[in-house]
């Protein structure tokens, strides 16, 4: 009984040495992407918010194993009204992230993602006058800081699933925020 936490402690001191050997080896591995997205507008007039359909295209690579450098090219596929006679929508958005990247297994990738989006969005409006504060072009600033955390699932030798969570823009004017949550598939060579 007294060998049972000599024995734990033994694990839980070669548990990272295992993990270690299976881990990928990522440096100047590429990948291109295509996610579904789901684009949440938070705070359009105080509490309202719109929720909107997207695509995006990603382009990637790795230049260590342990950092990733890519580039998204988004469109929005669908339009919401936060408030009767308001209608908001994204036409389209490039983004350019780096950031840490973790493999503790063959099959498993974990990543953070710090970078900049260039947004372009528009609203229509029942009445021309109604909602001042709230710019045609949607946004008052079309550039931003964005972050992703995602993680990656090998579902067949290169090919990736992924699920991502993050902010793509905050407008410093309107303080509208943009968030995003990403369902998608990678292709790695």
């Amino acid at each position: 009984m007294r060998r049972l936490p000599a024995v734990g402690l033994l694990a839980l001191i070669a548990a990272p040495l295992a993990v270690a050997d299976t881990a990928q080896k990522l440096e100047d591995v590429s990948y291109v992407g295509l996610t579904y997205s789901d684009w949440d507008f938070r705070s359009i007039r105080g509490e309202k918010s719109a929720r909107l359909d997207g695509a995006t295209l990603i382009l990637g690579t790795h230049i260590t194993d342990y950092v990733k450098v890519e580039g998204r090219f988004g469109m929005g596929l669908t339009e919401d009204s936060p408030q009767d006679g308001l209608k908001v929508k994204t036409n389209y958005l490039a983004s350019w992230y780096m950031g840490p990247t973790y493999a503790p297994t063959e099959y498993w990738t974990v990543y953070g993602l710090f970078g900049f989006s260039f947004v372009k969005g528009e609203t229509q409006r029942d009445d021309p006058t109604a909602f001042p504060d709230i710019p045609e072009k949607f946004y008052s600033s079309s550039f931003s800081v964005s972050y992703i955390l995602g993680t990656e699932i090998q579902i067949h030798k290169d090919v990736w699933g992924t699920f991502e969570f993050g902010r793509i823009h905050k407008d410093s004017q309107t303080k509208v925020r943009m968030m995003q949550l990403n369902l998608g598939i990678k292709y790695r060579y």
